[in-house]
């Protein structure tokens, strides 16, 4: 007698089966790692724009000085040495007291590099293209940036002042690094960015 060609009398499911399923967890984990960056991306544009064009204005000196400089003009300080050997002469930009120069550079780069990230996450909003060039040029900036920083605040502290700006943006900017780490990181994982 063929077994086979009896009618079946219950419907007791299949043991389970040794082989792993075909989806895995780490679709959701994903989409959970892209819903957060969505999320953030929006807040972060805003506040990066804003904020990077306030301390491009602030550092607007160490622009000028490096406008200057590539063009072949003289940059001036309106300062002048009131005292010592060079009484009477200009002051040098890099001579000025209290580290200013370096301040004004360290408060310009921050701003581009909040710019830049602002340009970077608006991308990453897009259906354009170039999203991992973009946040890893956005990095290369901020990690500059916070290093100049930390410089300052470092010669700053040296001489008995308190880098308050120079110490934010170093804050900042390591909040800035990582958050745009794990971004390029998802970027460069192969999985696709929302679009919203």
């Amino acid at each position: 007698m063929d077994l086979s060609k009896l009618p079946k009398l219950s419907d007791t499911p299949k043991p389970p089966s040794n082989e792993p399923e075909k989806e895995s967890v780490r679709p959701d984990y994903a989409r959970a790692d892209l819903d957060a960056v969505d999320a953030g991306a929006s807040a972060m544009l805003w506040v990066s724009m804003i904020l990077g064009l306030l301390c491009m204005g602030i550092g607007r000196n160490f622009a000028s000085y490096t406008i200057a400089k590539m063009t072949g003009h003289e940059y001036h300080t309106n300062a002048t040495w009131a005292m010592g050997p060079q009484a009477g002469q200009e002051v040098a930009y890099w001579d000025l007291q209290g580290y200013a120069a370096f301040t004004d550079a360290g408060i310009f780069l921050f701003g581009l590099s909040m710019v830049l990230e602002g340009f970077a996450l608006a991308m990453i909003r897009s259906k354009l293209g170039g999203k991992r060039i973009a946040i890893s040029i956005s990095l290369v900036i901020v990690a500059l940036a916070t290093l100049v920083n930390l410089y300052t605040a470092t010669r700053l502290l040296g001489i008995g002042l308190i880098p308050l700006m120079s110490g934010l943006a170093v804050a900042l900017g390591g909040y800035m690094a990582i958050y745009q780490w794990k971004l390029l990181r998802v970027l460069t994982s192969g999985r696709a960015v929302p679009m919203t």
